[in-house]
């Protein structure tokens, strides 16, 4: 893998992370007074979201746009949802 990929990755992941920040559309939990919406270590996302249609909704709208933008994949078999 070349080493500018893994700049591209991260940097991809920065405005997933900037849109997601921004957007009052998905709602994440409250931990003390913060608001988190995701998790990132290494290649591993971790999303946490209020259990609302409009957020996941919204979340899988950011998602399918992230993936068009970048041609980067998801891997739904490791996916899952827990409430």
């Amino acid at each position: 893998m070349p080493t500018w990929s893994l700049y591209m990755f991260l940097l991809c992941s920065e405005i997933l992370n900037g849109k997601l920040t921004m957007t009052m559309q998905v709602m994440g939990i409250r931990v003390w007074n913060t608001v988190v919406k995701s998790l990132q270590f290494a290649d591993n996302k971790e999303f946490f979201l209020e259990a609302k249609c409009e957020s996941m909704t919204a979340l899988e709208n950011m998602l399918g746009d992230f993936i068009r933008s970048t041609g980067l994949k998801f891997n739904w078999s490791v996916s899952k949802l827990e409430k």
